[in-house]
């Protein structure tokens, strides 16, 4: 009997150290994914931080280019007034120098035109004029000749009258005059030429100058635009990852409400069972006192014949209850393998007596003594 009871606990205490195990597996599952949700929140946090980041980082690039962008547009609208203004100063200045030109050119034609009636005049002098006279008197082509002369000649009509040798050296000086005349307006025009080969040259160079910031600028505002466009994909490429790290969060929340409501139902079936395993207990310790009961009357061959016989009986008994117990904790074991909902109390519980179990009938001490 002793070597049955410590069969019975000692299958007990196997199986609870197997539900031990099992528990102590399914909270250390429940412990990783615990860790698992620590981990993934940890780095959803993480995230959102970065997208912060990288959203405060694309809005003051955003700003930035927007400020440079006003700012280059304002310069350039000062460098297109700028430009407009140098224009209009080379235009005007060109034109100055052309009205100047014009009006050396005027000046020389008056020059040529009066150089022509002097000599056409010195021409008619010559002819009427062979031999000087010893009156005082001038001739009347002289007085037409310095009428029509006046103040261009820059000589009196005095200054006509002397001899031969005087008209040749007026000649000359007035060739020399024409010549310096004629060298300085062509020293002008050349200066004019020059001042506005020059001006032309400065617009060109200007004009290139303002061309190539121009490009430069064009250049700069299509690397912002690109910059800002990488920034936009780069953002919708967190924000996908974010709804994708979301959606993974929601089905491991999920996974682990099915763990625990698992848990939760194995947490039952292990205290139910115990609990089971517990009346299992009393019920065969029980079932044991009534054995040590029933052999206690007092010593006689029918009484020792009636001992044997309820001794029978009672191994018989605890037999089929041994037998009874092994089977249903099998059925049990398999039920909580199947993950099913377990078996009622009332049918666990072992029966004292078995159906064929009959009452031994005793001898009462008058009988004996007769």
């Amino acid at each position: 009997m002793k070597s049955k009871q410590d069969a019975s606990q000692s299958q007990s205490s196997s199986d609870r150290q197997k539900w031990q195990r099992v528990f102590d597996a399914l909270v250390g599952i429940i412990n990783k994914q615990q860790s698992q949700l620590q981990t993934l929140l940890s780095e959803r946090k993480l995230l959102e931080d970065r997208i912060r980041t990288g959203h405060k980082l694309y809005d003051s690039d955003v700003a930035f280019l927007r400020e440079r962008i006003s700012q280059m547009k304002g310069a350039l609208a000062v460098q297109y007034m700028m430009c407009s203004l140098d224009a209009r100063k080379l235009d005007l200045v060109v034109g100055l120098k052309q009205r100047e030109g014009l009006l050396h050119k005027l000046k020389l034609d008056e020059a040529e035109l009066a150089l022509a009636d002097f000599k056409e005049c010195f021409d008619v002098l010559s002819a009427k004029c062979p031999e000087p006279k010893d009156s005082g008197e001038t001739p009347p082509e002289i007085r037409r000749s310095k009428r029509r002369c006046g103040e261009r000649g820059q000589k009196s009509a005095e200054e006509l009258l002397p001899p031969d040798h005087s008209h040749e050296v007026e000649i000359e000086r007035l060739k020399q005059q024409f010549d310096a005349l004629i060298s300085e307006k062509n020293n002008e025009v050349s200066t004019l030429m020059a001042e506005k080969k020059f001006v032309w040259n400065q617009y060109k160079l200007l004009e290139t100058n303002l061309n190539d910031k121009l490009k430069s600028q064009e250049t700069e505002i299509q690397l912002a635009k690109e910059k800002i466009s990488g920034l936009l994909a780069c953002m919708e490429k967190l924000q996908a990852s974010n709804r994708d790290n979301d959606e993974a969060i929601v089905e491991l929340k999920c996974k682990i409400a099915d763990k625990e409501d698992l848990a939760r139902k194995r947490g039952d079936e292990i205290v139910r069972l115990t609990q089971e395993l517990e009346l299992l207990r009393r019920t065969g310790c029980s079932s044991d006192m009534p054995v040590l009961n029933w052999c206690t009357p007092s010593g006689s061959t029918a009484s020792s014949r009636n001992r044997k016989i309820s001794s029978a009986n009672m191994s018989k008994q605890l037999t089929a209850a041994q037998v009874t117990n092994s089977t249903k904790s099998e059925k049990v074991s398999k039920g909580l393998r199947r993950k099913s909902s377990g078996i009622d109390s009332g049918q666990v519980t072992p029966k004292l007596f078995s159906s064929a179990f009959r009452v031994p009938k005793l001898k009462t001490p008058a009988k004996q003594m007769r």
